[in-house]
Formats: C-alpha cells, sequence, structure tokens
C-alpha cells in the first residue's frame, strides 16, 4: 500500500505491482520465532526469507482475528475463537492483522474505515530467492584487472593476481511474461455519425432521431444504435448524463415499437467523440448525509451491459471535463454494501479512450474511470488523461479494470483515495470464464500517480 507516495515522470513497460510496509532485518529460516500477541500468535516473525514461507495465525480465547496480505480487510477473512489459519506467502508481501474481543461487532464498513487500517498490525515477509552462480579459473603468473561480460548482461569485475573470472547466471525461465496484446482496439462499422445539439436542452424522443439517441426532460442523453456521435461544446458546460443502453427494442412517445433488427440488429460499437466540452451531474445540491436515494448517482458516461453492443470508444479532441460531484458510493446504513460507480463506467463491455486532447475526470465519492471488462488508453495521438487532483483527489479508485489494462503512450496522472490503476480479476472470475490470468500493461507515456491509502499500481493475478 502506497501512502501518500509519488510516482512522476516514469517511462513503463511491462506489469508493475506497488507494495508497502517497512523493511525489516534478514531472518534466516532457521532463526524464525513466534510472534506473541495478546489476542493471536503468528508461527513467524517478519524478516527476509531464502524461500516461501508458511505463517500459522492463531486466535487466542476471547479473540477473533481480522487478516489481509492487501490492507483490505474482508468479514470472510477471518480466524476465531481458538482456531488457525495458515497462509502461504510465496513472494514479498505484507500481512495485516485487525485483532478484536469477540463481543465487538464487526461490519464491512468498520472493516474499510481508514482508522482500523491505521490500528491494523503490519508483519512484511521478504521472500529472497537466491540465483545459481558458477565459477571457471584459470592459472596466470602475470597480475591482471580483468572485466568479463556474460551474453546475458550479468558482469563481473575482478583484480586478482591469478586472472580469475567469475559469471553470474540467470535463470530466465522464472521471468516476468508480459502479454502481446492485453486489450483490444473498439472499432464500429456502422456509417452512422450524429451530432447531437448542446445548444439546447429538454426532451427529444426516439423517433425524431430515427431511433439513434433520445433525451430526457432533465436531459439524459441515452444513444440506442451503433455509429459516430459529436457532442461539441465550443468550450460550453453541460448539465447532463450521457448513457449508451441498447435493447432489444424501443418504444417511442406515441407507444410505437421499433425492433433492434430494424436498426440492422448486428453487434456493433459506438464511438462517442467529446470536443472542448464540460459536463457536470445534476447531483450538486445532495446532502451526503441525508439524501434518501445514496446511490442513484450515475456519474456522466454510463454504459450499460448489451448483447448488441461490441464495445465503447472515447474519442477526445481539445479540453474535455467531466464533473461528477453526486453521491456515488455513500451508503445508507451498516447493511448497505458501498457501491462505487465511477465518471466514466463500462459495464461488461469494452472500452477504449483515445484522441489528441485532454480528459479530466473529478469524481468526489466514487471511482474515475472504471470497466468491467477491459479498459484501453490509447495515446499515440498525443492524449492526457487526468483523474483527481491536488485538491480533489477521487473518492475511491482512479482507473480500474477488469478483464484487462492496456495503456500505451499516453500521460496519465491520478490523484486517488484508494488505489491509483488496478485490474479487479478475481478467483471468481477464474472459474467463470475459465482464464487464471489477466494482465496489465503500461508501455510509455508519462505517469504521475498518488494513492492516498491504496496501491499506485495494483495487477490482479499477474
Amino acid at each position: 500500500m502506497l501512502k501518500s507516495k509519488k510516482v512522476i515522470a516514469m517511462t513503463l513497460a511491462g506489469a508493475l505491482v506497488l507494495g508497502a510496509g517497512a523493511v525489516v532485518g534478514e531472518t534466516t529460516q532457521s532463526e524464525a520465532a513466534m510472534v506473541k500477541k495478546k489476542g493471536y500468535t503468528l508461527s513467524k516473525k517478519p524478516g527476509t526469507y531464502k524461500k516461501a514461507v508458511k505463517v500459522k495465525i492463531k486466535a487466542k480465547k476471547g479473540y477473533k482475528v481480522y487478516y489481509s496480505t492487501n490492507g483490505k480487510f474482508k468479514l470472510s477473512k477471518v480466524v476465531k475463537s481458538k482456531k488457525k489459519k495458515t497462509i502461504k506467502i510465496k513472494k514479498t508481501k505484507t500481512l495485516y492483522i485487525y485483532c478484536v474481543k469477540n463481543k465487538k461487532k464487526v461490519t464491512k464498513k468498520l472493516l474499510k474505515k481508514k482508522s482500523t487500517k491505521k490500528k491494523a498490525k503490519k508483519y512484511k515477509y521478504v521472500i529472497k530467492k537466491t540465483s545459481s552462480t558458477s565459477t571457471s579459473s584459470n592459472t596466470s603468473s602475470s597480475s591482471s584487472a580483468n572485466t568479463s561480460s556474460s551474453t546475458n548482461t550479468s558482469t563481473s569485475t575482478n583484480t586478482n593476481t591469478s586472472n580469475a573470472t567469475s559469471t553470474k547466471t540467470t535463470d530466465t525461465s522464472k521471468e516476468a511474461k508480459v502479454p502481446d496484446v492485453v486489450a483490444d482496439s473498439v472499432s464500429v462499422k456502422s456509417s452512422n455519425t450524429v451530432s447531437i445539439d448542446t445548444t439546447t436542452t429538454g426532451k427529444i424522443s426516439e423517433a425524431d432521431t430515427n431511433y439513434t439517441y433520445k433525451r430526457s426532460k432533465k436531459n439524459k442523453i441515452t444513444i440506442l444504435a451503433p455509429g459516430t456521435y459529436v457532442i461539441d461544446g465550443n468550450g460550453s458546460s453541460i448539465q447532463s448524463l450521457v448513457e449508451v443502453d441498447f435493447g432489444e427494442e424501443y418504444t417511442d412517445a406515441n407507444g410505437n415499437t421499433t425492433s433492434y433488427e430494424l436498426l440492422g440488429g448486428e453487434k456493433d460499437g459506438v464511438n462517442i467523440v467529446l470536443k472542448n466540452v464540460t459536463f457536470t451531474d445534476d447531483s450538486t445540491d445532495f446532502d451526503l448525509q441525508n439524501a434518501s436515494d445514496m446511490t442513484s448517482d450515475k456519474g456522466i458516461i454510463n454504459v450499460k451491459s448489451s448483447d448488441y453492443l461490441t464495445g465503447v470508444k472515447v474519442t477526445v479532441n481539445g479540453d474535455v471535463n467531466l464533473f461528477d460531484t453526486g453521491v456515488t458510493g455513500v451508503d445508507k446504513d451498516d447493511t448497505t454494501d458501498v457501491t462505487y460507480p465511477a465518471a466514466i463506467l463500462s459495464k461488461k463491455t469494452p472500452l477504449e479512450i483515445d484522441g489528441d486532447g485532454k480528459l479530466s475526470v473529478t469524481s468526489t465519492n466514487g471511482n474515475g474511470i472504471k470497466s468491467t471488462d477491459s479498459l484501453y488508453i490509447n495515446g499515440n495521438s498525443g492524449l492526457t488523461v487526468n483523474v483527481g487532483n491536488e485538491t480533489t483527489p477521487v473518492g475511491h479508485n482512479g482507473i480500474t479494470a477488469k478483464a484487462a489494462f492496456l495503456s500505451e503512450q499516453a500521460d496519465i496522472n491520478v490523484h486517488s483515495t484508494e488505489d491509483s490503476i488496478k485490474t479487479t480479476y478475481d478467483a471468481t472470475d477464474a472459474v467463470s470464464t475459465g482464464e487464471l490470468e489477466t494482465s496489465l500493461k503500461i508501455d510509455g507515456g508519462d505517469l504521475s500517480l498518488i494513492a492516498e491509502d491504496g496501491d499506485g499500481i495494483s495487477g490482479s493475478y499477474t
């Protein structure tokens, strides 16, 4: 976990995972001893080990122990009184322990609080595997200084009277394998190009636009069919939500139904072109403590899951600003799960963001940009993406994808309350899809990441 840590102007190629915790002194496995606390014990002390270790957590009578290796506690990960749990640590990790008395009521909300994380004890286990070495020597009567370079880029320099050289070899079979492609570019086959009028507001029916989009009385724009939709604000500010919602059929104001099949019916994508426009939500007057519908906010761009939709591309030209200041992510009470939509949210649909402009996202209570499928940020035309800023970090994660995340040559600046860039594919997804790995790849571009209470970059599985 990065605590107010900053990653500035980095050019990255490959997958990065940032951990946290204080570094402790080396301890050989034969010297490992137990950690004994009032409510629990650990079978091994934190330290540096030469291979994977098994740490047994035992909760003492009258106590229960919540544990985590990523700093995020869950109700399911608990060792009950007088019970044991063994954690196998294969690579460097920090073990977080939150111990309380049995009588204390623990909720999801309590486990998510910053104060809980501060109270948790942290134990860092460093797995420092040694690499194999080989040595060859030749006898010589002369004294010399030699430098030998091996084909595996490892070099050794010696100043000896025996002209001996030492060459370090590397086991390349254990090197990380970076996937060739982790997220696909979104294509749009439809020739439809629609300019959405931003100078007027109010209701527009599906029939008025030949069933390509509609607009509600509250200025919500709903895209109904494949094609390219251009929203040119000419520098103006619009209070609106843009939603992509492909249904099997649409009913106009007169009750007439048009089937999606009549519009072509073939699976296709949508390209939303944003030009010099600022979007704001309509939730800024909500009282966060007393609002009756605490999860009503849908962000600014909301893509609904559809069997007909292959992907959505958001093309950024000029300065584009999305201000989502609604009630996203605020729960009603302890029994309600906290949900975190985003300023840009794509549900089960690949999302691509490209263009030559600057996209700035503010999401006071939720995520910045989120896809529950793949997310591709294409910066090859000069795209800059800003999520949160110095005065207003996003209220949860900055940029999130599930299936895969790929960034190419994009300049990305994130200031987040939780993780800055992450993938969220988990064990449940692996079972349902049959795929055991997801991928996260950042190829080129400048990064500035601030994660106040999370990871800078967090990749699940790889």
